[in-house]
């Protein structure tokens, strides 16, 4: 046994040895940037848990792949010295890589010229684009091309659509990205994303209400713009599993503020990419299209915009009432919505807010 320990010892000692970067020189960053690694085409994003000991961490690495024995791997952390500096934060790993360099890569990392772009939930990505060059990141058209290019990770391509956009699939998040990054790299990161938010938890609550990853996000998108407060987002999505269960119309405005916009590109130069409710008229509302859930039953043929993780969670656990409509609060005026099972009741709703107009 003894002479085994020893063997791993030598083993790890010369293996940090080759390590270019020691502890010394590394400086805190949670930057998105493609590392030069002799690495394979089987890669996997990896988030260090915050609070968590290389043991734990060991552990994880073990049951991914990445490393033979999690006892192995905290003995090369507490001989690298580098317990304390392990990022809590998203890593591209590769399979082909040491354990010396895998554990390299877990620590923070020199920082490099950045910028941070926000994005709010519930945006297209044509508004995501504009926010891109706003930041000074890269133009609005070559963040565009970028999603045009870009290849649809694993998990999604079983249920995406032929003919779809990635509409939907750009995860709203809080990024830094390293100045000399491409919109393609920031592309890939908002895609990685959201394969770390869509966990199998929210897969298989999609599968007991009969909802694909695509169907997911779509309702998602649609719930993202039509709840404005936290609290009715899954009585919206409940309304709308109600509705699709009896393969009704869902009867969204926003799906018909998407239309408007697909079909009416003098309408996003008056009013921009979602023409208000109250400038909606009547022929809006019976514009031909397979996104106009006022016409036509059920979810239409992809998401509207980009949900956060408080809409797909939403879209796979909804309320289980028996509400069937729902319209805003008039008279409260504070973005909540009068909820109601029949039609009786939804139209006394409705004369409720005529009194407050």
């Amino acid at each position: 046994m003894a002479c085994g320990i020893l063997f791993l010892l030598a083993g790890t000692v010369a293996a940090i040895v080759s390590i270019v970067q020691t502890p010394n020189t590394l400086q805190p960053s949670s930057i998105y940037k493609l590392r030069e690694l002799k690495v394979d085409d089987s890669k996997r994003i990896y988030i260090v848990p915050k609070g968590s000991t290389s043991r734990q961490i060991g552990e994880e690495l073990v049951a991914f792949g990445y490393v033979r024995s999690g006892l192995q791997f905290e003995l090369l952390i507490d001989l690298m010295g580098i317990e304390g500096i392990l990022a809590a934060a998203p890593h591209e790993l590769a399979r082909n890589i040491s354990p010396p360099q895998l554990a390299a890569l877990l620590t923070i990392q020199p920082s490099v010229p950045s910028l941070i772009i926000t994005f709010p939930e519930g945006l297209r990505f044509e508004e995501m684009a504009d926010l891109v060059e706003k930041s000074g990141f890269a133009k609005a058209s070559q963040f565009l091309s970028a999603i045009n290019t870009a290849k649809l990770p694993d998990i999604f391509v079983a249920s995406f659509p032929e003919e779809s956009s990635l509409q939907g699939y750009l995860f709203p998040d809080t990024y830094e990205i390293a100045i000399d990054a491409s919109p393609e790299n920031l592309v890939e990161l908002m895609l990685s994303t959201l394969i770390l938010r869509f966990s199998s938890d929210i897969i298989l609550a999609g599968e007991k209400v009969n909802l694909n990853i695509h169907e997911i996000l779509t309702l998602a998108s649609i719930i993202e713009r039509e709840a404005v407060l936290p609290s009715e987002r899954k009585m919206i999505s409940g309304v709308f599993h109600n509705r699709i269960r009896n393969e009704a119309t869902l009867g969204a405005d926003p799906t018909v503020q998407y239309a408007i916009a697909e079909t009416e590109p003098a309408s996003v130069q008056d009013w921009g990419w979602w023409k208000p409710g109250y400038e909606i008229t009547i022929t809006d509302l019976d514009i031909d299209s397979p996104y106009n859930t006022r016409l036509y039953p059920g979810l239409p043929p992809g998401p509207i915009a980009n949900p956060g993780l408080a809409s797909i969670i939403a879209a796979v656990k909804p309320d289980k009432a028996d509400y069937y409509f729902f319209v805003r609060d008039v008279c409260a005026n504070d973005n909540s919505h009068l909820f109601a099972i029949t039609l009786k009741e939804h139209t006394a709703n409705l004369d409720r807010n005529a009194q407050c107009q």
